[in-house]
């Protein structure tokens, strides 16, 4: 196999409706059991950007453990601990894409190993 380049996550777009709305929404269909793993590690709906910040982070500082082609675009999966305001360091995982259409590098999703 060859060796993976990884994406540029300096202009990595994550975005309120992802965290806020998603991620640390404990109501959310789909994303409450991710909702309860962030807000237990000390991340807020207020402070939505500090997850943002986190992710970005999370990505920039794991090797990409999977690429793989979708059907919208390249995906990237990364693995690694992820720094919380608890001061936790939990092992996540993120899953970042580069849709066809845009290809500006944003988060599918991201929950606990």
């Amino acid at each position: 196999m060859t060796e993976t380049v990884k994406p540029d996550f300096s202009k990595a777009f994550v975005g309120r409706a992802k965290t806020r709305d998603y991620l640390l929404a404990p109501k959310h269909a789909k994303g409450q059991s991710k909702a309860k793993f962030f807000l237990n590690a000390g991340f807020d709906g207020e402070q939505w950007e500090l997850l943002e910040r986190a992710l970005i982070d999370h990505a920039r500082t794991h090797p990409v453990s999977r690429v793989s082609q979708g059907a919208f675009g390249v995906k990237y999966t990364i693995d690694g601990e992820l720094v919380t305001p608890s001061g936790k360091r939990s092992r996540v995982r993120t899953v970042w894409m580069i849709p066809d259409t845009t290809l500006q590098l944003r988060l599918v999703t991201s929950y606990p190993l």
